[in-house]
């Protein structure tokens, strides 16, 4: 999954660079649960900072791609 981050304002959008739909949660999330990765291709308007957040929270998203990992956080999560 390839998405551009766009920030207009306040306002934060994942768009999809085949479709140029935004971010569809369902679609996302089925994707995802089926191991494939997230791939951010451009940041447009977005600060250092903020790019920081998105990216570190990509790569925690990536990491649900994974079986085992997402097995892990699971079972972490179910026994909090």
């Amino acid at each position: 999954m390839k998405f551009k981050v766009e920030k207009n304002g306040n306002v934060v959008n994942f768009v999809d660079v085949i479709t140029k739909n935004k971010f569809d949660y369902i679609e996302f999330a089925d994707k995802l649960y089926n191991g494939e990765k997230i791939e951010i291709t451009n940041y447009k308007n977005v600060s250092d900072d903020e790019k920081k957040v998105i990216d570190q929270t990509i790569k925690e998203l990536n990491d649900l791609a994974n079986p085992r990992k997402r097995k892990r956080i699971i079972a972490q999560l179910d026994s909090e």
